[in-house]
């Protein structure tokens, strides 16, 4: 638990609303036009067709009388500041204009409020899950009134009331005041600001968890001996992989056979094994049965030619983006048979069919029946009924034939493909299933070609894999139409990764999801605060009564984080004198999560801030990038619910207060700028949005919200505009809004 500032800042009586119309006017960055209203076009076009059009004038020479009224015309136009030709022919045929229809009265501007931002923010980092703490095997204790756990911050007091000889206790919460009752082995069990609570069945011997945790060295290479789970790569070999894909001369990029332009792995875990690097596109085409679809010259070795200057250029190679992903995925392969021995390595692909090739062993190779696509419960029960694959030390040499054969064909069954991957790696705990796509899914169940979409599919999906701690990354191809806005609520949910990437950073992107270790599933987070304080809900702001708030997140890994905003609740008349000494408040987060045993653990983390009325004093040392994170992340997740002008408004609330710090230190400045452009970069993304919508349907759809009353209706209004805008959703718009939902302090600081 991490804070933004040293103190909590208590606004006490200070307006903590600022206009949107002042904010409007600070300059973006590249910032896109605001949509016209469609209503406000056509009504310029009625007003311009009832005035009649200039007549032509007569050919050859005119009648005198012509003459003379146009004379007489020209010189009025004259006297007057503006003139046109339309006046002129009402004139002529039908006697002076009417005046003009006085204008509409004007509409007073309802200045929409927009909450200042401030840095009672507070995150939560799940890499603590992986650090050693106090632990304890008695059960914790809970408060009666509230959700909060007996800590080290609690003051205990004899029972008064109890019976003669009893030496029963009470202790106080810390946060609702409420007295609760404790037993004398509670009394005497000693608590911590930081706990964890394992069950007795349950504690670690700590020698033998050394031992299990344990990294061997081979020469500069660590190697995790740990790290049995099972990992998936579920690979879409229709026939549009088959496209061949430009490489612009830099040959030595492919022959290279790394992961970067530079020819250094993006793998922590990589082997320095530049002398085998060299031919590895070379000997990995040679070696297959028939040469890849080319479209010029062959890539088996970076050809150079002079141009008409004289100057070395390279030639253009063309290879498939199968190609690409199956050299991308060997390297991958290669690597991890020396870092991660023990992982558990399979392959699923799918075409019209979906393939188990598992780890290139015969007998547990399974094809999906072409009657059970369809089937939601046939496909969970091929998925699990499969044998799992065995650890890669003993399969590399079977997974790459098997990996090398791969052809493309055919249509694609992403939806089948993605439930019995899930399936399969849910046999064990906290495993791994990357999907890799070029292509909506047209096959079987959830398909998401046609005018209705099976998007409750991906729902269940994603419900599925969280129940078994299953992590789902999807990859898609640059260029191609995913409907990435179905398939990333799949990778969300289950906390995996989104992106589009070209098919060369195949390999990037592979190194990145596989060295992100899963350290909890079923995670669920409470964060307690005291009475006198509220958790703010970005989607109703209005609502201050919330002093604990309890969320499900699923699967977490090392480098997760969320984030909370807090807010001192507004003062009764009848408790100001009450809180008016209240110097410093409590705080406590609670985890609850199953580790890689099942074991079913609760962390309890609990601090206390001191409070401060001057908002220069909290944002005095303000921790920037934790800020800078969280108004990325919350202004994604706000437009995760279709919220587009509310995202709006909560990226230029934090943009303003960004723009206001004064920073003089480097680091400090960079952070700033990062933060504000990426607001920018993301408002005009949703202004974009805006601006098709209204093109489309004539209006915004977020414009009818905020004057509905009946919540009904409102209601009903919301769930249509979500669907609206979930189906028209673009790849681009969509892949940034899951990437930014997943910001975090060290992502924002490596931009």
């Amino acid at each position: 638990m991490e804070f933004a500032s040293k103190y909590a800042y208590d606004y006490g009586g200070e307006s903590s609303c600022e206009s949107d119309d002042e904010a409007d006017d600070l300059p973006l960055n590249n910032e896109a036009p605001q949509p016209i209203p469609v209503a406000s076009v056509l009504n310029q076009n009625e007003l311009t067709s009832n005035v009649c059009p200039a007549p032509p004038p007569p050919p050859g020479n005119a009648p005198s009388s012509t003459r003379s009224i146009d004379a007489s015309i020209q010189q009025q136009s004259t006297n007057t500041k503006s003139s046109s030709a339309a006046p002129a022919a009402q004139w002529i045929f039908g006697g002076p204009p009417n005046p003009p229809p006085p204008p509409p009265p004007s509409k007073k501007k309802k200045k929409k409020k927009v909450r200042k931002t401030d840095t009672n923010v507070l995150s939560v980092k799940f890499g603590c899950l992986e650090e050693k703490t106090f632990t304890s095997a008695s059960k914790p204790v809970k408060c009666a009134q509230c959700p909060a756990v007996m800590s080290n911050l609690e003051h205990l007091v004899n029972d008064l009331n109890g019976k003669k000889g009893d030496s029963s206790m009470n202790w106080i919460c810390g946060f609702c005041g409420a007295t609760n009752s404790v037993t004398e082995s509670d009394a005497k069990t000693e608590r911590k600001e930081d706990m964890l609570y394992v069950p007795e069945d349950q504690v670690p011997e700590p020698e033998k968890k050394e031992e299990q945790a344990e990294m061997k060295k081979e020469g500069e290479q660590s190697v995790d001996l740990e790290d049995d789970s099972i990992l998936l790569f579920t690979l879409d070999i229709s026939g549009s992989m088959g496209a061949t894909v430009c490489q612009r001369g830099q040959m030595k990029d492919l022959d290279d056979d790394s992961d970067s332009p530079d020819g250094q792995s993006n793998d922590d875990n990589a082997v320095d094994d530049s002398q085998q690097r060299g031919s590895f596109f070379s000997n990995f085409f040679q070696n297959r049965n028939t040469r890849p679809r080319t479209a010029g010259p062959s890539p088996g070795g970076n050809q150079i030619t002079l141009n008409q200057n004289n100057l070395r250029q390279a030639s253009y190679d063309y290879l498939s983006r199968l190609d690409i992903m199956k050299a991308a995925l060997i390297q991958r392969l290669k690597d991890m048979k020396k870092t991660k021995p023990n992982v558990k390595l399979g392959v699923v692909t799918f075409c019209t069919e979906v393939n188990y090739l598992a780890d290139g062993t015969g007998s547990k190779q399974k094809s999906l029946s072409q009657k059970a696509v369809n089937d939601r419960d046939a496909i969970q029960k091929e998925g699990i009924a499969c044998k799992p694959p065995g650890p890669l030390k003993q399969s590399a040499d079977r997974m790459k034939t098997a990996v090398k054969g791969m052809q493309p064909v055919s249509m694609t069954a992403l939806g089948p493909a993605l439930l019995m991957s899930v399936a399969i790696a849910g046999q064990q705990n906290q495993s791994k299933v990357i999907i890799c796509t070029d292509g909506m899914a047209n096959v079987g169940i959830g398909k998401l070609n046609g005018d209705s979409p099976n998007d409750d599919f991906y729902d269940y999906v994603s419900e599925y894999a969280n129940e078994f701690g299953v992590s789902v990354s999807i990859l898609s191809i640059e260029g191609a139409d995913c409907r990435l806005t179905c398939l990333g609520k799949v990778a969300d949910a289950t906390n995996g990764s989104v992106n589009i990437v070209n098919p060369k950073d195949l390999g990037a992107e592979y190194a990145g999801i596989i060295s992100q270790k899963i350290v909890g599933s079923k995670v669920e987070v409470t964060l307690v605060l005291h009475t006198s304080m509220y958790i703010r809900d970005a989607l109703n702001p209005n609502d201050k009564s919330k002093s604990w708030m309890k969320l499900s997140i699923g699967n977490v890994t090392s480098d997760s984080e969320n984030y909370f905003e807090f807010g001192f609740k507004p003062k009764q008349s009848e408790d100001k004198n009450e809180d008016a000494d209240l110097k410093e408040v409590p705080f406590q987060l609670q985890i609850s999560y199953v580790n890689k045993h099942k074991a079913q653990l609760l962390r309890v983390i609990t601090a206390k801030m001191p409070c401060t009325k001057e908002r220069s004093k909290a944002e005095e040392e303000a921790d920037m990038a934790l800020m800078g994170a969280h108004a990325v992340q919350s202004t994604a997740q706000i437009s995760k619910e279709r919220e587009y002008t509310l995202a709006n408004k909560n990226a230029l609330s934090k943009k303003v207060w960004f723009m206001k710090q004064k920073v003089a230190d480097p680091l400090q400045t960079k952070v700033q700028a990062t933060t504000t452009s990426e607001l920018d970069r993301y408002r005009v993304t949703l202004q974009h949005e805006q601006m098709d919508e209204a093109m489309q349907y004539g209006r915004n759809l977020s414009d009818s919200d905020e004057d509905s009353v009946d919540s009904f209706s409102l209601g009903s209004k919301k769930q249509k505009k979500m669907a609206i805008r979930a189906k028209t959703q673009k790849d681009s718009s969509a892949n940034m809004m899951y990437r930014n939902a997943k910001m975090s302090k060290g992502a924002l600081l490596k931009k």
